[in-house]
């Protein structure tokens, strides 16, 4: 039986004190997963129509502004 515990809902990170190795290896890391994740071309044109929806809300966003 496992020990009832508590979730954490914050995970704080003090980056300052990450060693350089390992933040290359999580570096690595992630640009593999994003690299892999864009070779598949449905999830290109995912975000592809993501990015121009945000671009034209920032847009109206913009010219609301004036």
């Amino acid at each position: 039986m496992l020990p009832d515990v508590e979730l954490a809902t914050d995970v704080h990170v003090n980056v300052n004190k990450i060693p350089p190795w390992v933040a290359e290896e999580l570096a690595a890391c992630l640009y593999r997963s994003v690299r892999n994740y864009f070779s598949v071309p449905e999830n290109q044109a995912k975000f592809e129509k993501w990015k121009a929806e945000r671009d034209q809300r920032q847009k109206m966003a913009q010219e609301g502004e004036k």
